[in-house]
């Protein structure tokens, strides 16, 4: 754990401890704000400006890991959620770069300013979850002291239909299209014609089945329903057959595809479906932020009893996008277009025992990894 002792955002000072057990006294004798918290459905949170908690209501209590009243008291959201960022710094929640791009943070900041504020938080906890919330800050005023009423609603399953939905039908629906159009022109088409006709009829029909898995795999995935099948892989075998799908795909047009030489042949036990699941989504968005005429570089290697997949393409990533691409309801593709990058990390976190992360730079492009334990025995 890196503890810093500096900000890459909000203040990281804390209250002083008999301060913050002043204000914690103060609203706890207050049964009249009290009452009405806790008969709020809302989860609600008393802030201090230090955005430590010094009151919780009994909703926010039932929402919490640790609903332990006293050991809540004086931490910052960030932390009582459990977020996977929280830890980083050493005054934890608001401090690090990613706190930049939270809606619950920009939102308490904005009330600390005297503005009351509304914002959507895509918040990733410690266990591998996705939490998507509605948050609302409002200044308030007791007994000299400023404070911030922080609520928030857990709207994780309506973004994620909402998600699931839009991905699907507009992935669905541009190749049942392109289906279509060479449908028609098969019509009155040579033989000549035919023949080329019909391999590219064939690849988008098995683009349409291979979606409608996809989103099954992922529902299943996040219901917490899909069940594992190891069995024996070898590395370059399976990268090639990615490669070989994509490069029939429209989404590769006028772009190649390479497979770099000193790629490794090894032999591992995995969930081949997940596995290539994660790797046709690494494949598919490195052909997406390609230009015409650019290469894509793919590679598989051994490293420290690990299998390690590569996939390069010449395009940078912003730093502002780069701290929120694994968010599950983020996307440079549009509004409710957020999964490709969230799937591959959270199928490889929670399922394949195996980790996603990426590089990008001036001198490289941008490089995704997704690296995974070679595990030959076939035990779990």
């Amino acid at each position: 754990m890196n503890m810093e002792k500096k900000t890459h955002f909000a203040p990281l000072e804390i209250a002083d401890p008999n301060l913050l057990a002043q204000q914690i006294k103060a609203i706890a004798d207050n049964p009249v704000l009290k009452n009405i918290l806790d008969a709020i459905p809302e989860a609600v949170l008393i802030l201090n400006k230090q955005r430590q908690a010094v009151y919780i209501n009994e909703s926010a209590r039932n929402i919490v890991d640790n609903a332990d009243f006293q050991a809540i008291m004086g931490l910052r959201v960030g932390e009582i959620l459990n977020c996977a960022h929280s830890g980083e710094m050493s005054r934890g929640c608001g401090t690090t770069e990613f706190c930049a791009y939270c809606g619950a943070v920009n939102a308490i900041l904005s009330s600390q300013n005297g503005e009351a504020a509304v914002e959507e938080a895509r918040i990733t906890l410690k266990n591998g979850e996705a939490m998507d919330l509605k948050v609302k800050a409002t200044p308030f005023h007791d007994q000299g002291e400023i404070y911030t009423v922080f609520s928030l609603s857990d709207i994780s399953e309506e973004k994620r239909k909402k998600i699931l939905e839009r991905t699907f039908f507009h992935d669905i629906l541009n190749t049942a299209s392109g289906l279509s159009g060479y449908s028609e022109l098969l019509l009155d088409a040579s033989k000549a014609e035919v023949d080329e006709y019909k391999q590219i009829i064939h690849m988008l029909s098995q683009s349409i089945v291979d979606e409608i898995n996809a989103q099954r795999l992922l529902i299943n995935a996040e219901n917490d329903e899909l069940e594992t099948l190891e069995d024996q892989a070898n590395s370059l075998e399976l990268l090639q057959q990615i490669v070989n799908f994509y490069t029939m795909n429209p989404v590769a047009s006028q772009k190649t595809i390479v497979i770099a030489p000193d790629s490794e042949s090894v032999e591992f036990r995995v969930d081949r479906v997940l596995l290539s699941r994660v790797l046709g989504n690494m494949l598919k968005n490195a052909l997406e932020a390609s230009d015409s005429g650019e290469t894509v570089k793919v590679s598989c290697r051994k490293k420290d009893n690990r299998i390690e997949f590569d996939m390069n393409n010449p395009k940078i990533i912003p730093r502002d996008i780069g701290l929120q691409i694994f968010n599950r309801s983020f996307s440079t593709k549009g509004k409710g277009r957020g999964i490709g990058t969230y799937s591959m990390k959270m199928l490889s976190e929670k399922y394949l025992n195996g980790s996603v992360r990426f590089e990008s730079n001036d001198l490289n492009g941008t490089t995704f990894t997704a690296s995974y334990p070679i595990n030959l025995s076939g035990s779990a």
